[in-house]
């Protein structure tokens, strides 16, 4: 009776020591996944104004002249081109009209276009807002 007692207790020390052991590895498992380096972050987006200068539709850059400098912006495929608030080509962008859009930087540093606008400011309204103000001033 004692070897059977005896039997039963080494089974179950080796039991729960196998146990105990199993426990330290998958903890052991799961402190690298925790400790690995966090994701790279998003490139933050910029926003960009200015007029068209340059256009190289072969290397796929464009030159806009801003306020404060002037830049060189690559266009991608996932580049998103818009006119009137509607779907655009590169190619409906004139050299000389106003651009404005958002860029990040690439691996290589370089900025690269998120969104194109090309902005068309509508004709006439300040002159018709002029020609109401002389014509009030004529009636008195």
């Amino acid at each position: 009776m004692n070897k059977g007692i005896s039997c039963l207790l080494a089974i179950g020390l080796l039991g729960t020591a196998t146990g105990t052991a199993l426990r330290g590895a998958e903890a052991s498992a799961k402190k690298p996944a925790s400790e690995a380096p966090a994701k790279p972050k998003k490139s933050k987006r910029e926003s960009f104004r200015g007029k068209l200068s340059a256009m190289d539709r072969t290397a796929m850059t464009i030159t806009v002249e801003g306020k404060e400098k002037t830049r060189i912006i690559h266009i991608t495929s996932h580049t998103r081109t818009y006119k009137a608030d509607k779907p655009a080509t590169l190619s409906d962008a004139v050299i000389g009209k106003d651009i404005a859009g958002q860029v990040i930087k690439n691996a290589a540093g370089e900025e690269e276009a998120v969104t194109l606008r090309l902005v068309e400011k509508p004709p006439g309204k300040p002159a018709e807002k002029k020609a109401k103000k002389s014509d009030g001033e004529k009636k008195e």
